[in-house]
């Protein structure tokens, strides 16, 4: 029952809310307190999915697929991940051949790379490989030995097999 401001009651005087049948109980409180956003960190929803190989991860094969790729750890093998991101962080060791989007090295990567986009090499980065790239970035103190092709990956292949034995006669017969 409700006992609130009457007629004969002055405002702020006597209210009280009375309740009938209700027990105290305990509320749960959450374990984990949300914490507010902070100016300068990334915001959560700016979060993409991908596959991590943390630091205490060595692993040896081939991955394939459609999402993003960071190395923290060791990796051997094929990474093939077209249309996505493989990230090397700056205590990644990967040996491998890549083919990908974009690759972002900030550790060690020993390979050759084929990428549509970009392929950036990080003040502490090192490759040692070629890189098919139409872009490519190397910042200062970088280390890298290899060749830079910096034609579009799929342009050559994009040209038919016979078109491109054609092309050939045509550039031997000359004047």
């Amino acid at each position: 029952m409700w006992k609130g401001i009457g007629k004969d009651k002055e405002p702020g005087k006597d209210e009280s809310i009375e309740l009938i049948g209700l027990e105290e109980r305990a509320v749960p409180q959450p374990s984990i307190q949300p914490q507010p956003f902070q100016p300068g960190m990334p915001h959560p929803k700016a979060f993409s999915k991908a596959t991590h190989i943390g630091n205490g991860i060595a692993f040896r094969g081939e991955v394939t697929g459609k999402e993003d790729l960071e190395v923290d750890g060791r990796f051997e093998g094929k990474i093939h991940l077209p249309g996505c991101t493989v990230s090397i962080g700056k205590d990644g060791e990967v040996n491998a051949e890549v083919a990908a989007k974009t690759v972002s090295i900030h550790g060690k990567l020993v390979g050759n790379v084929v990428v549509s986009d970009k392929v950036e090499i990080f003040e502490m980065g090192s490759m040692e490989g070629d890189i098919v790239s139409p872009r490519i970035q190397i910042a200062d103190g970088a280390k890298f030995k290899g060749s830079v092709d910096t034609q579009h990956p799929h342009k050559e292949s994009q040209t038919q097999p016979e078109q491109r034995e054609e092309l050939s006669t045509v550039s031997k017969k000359g004047p």
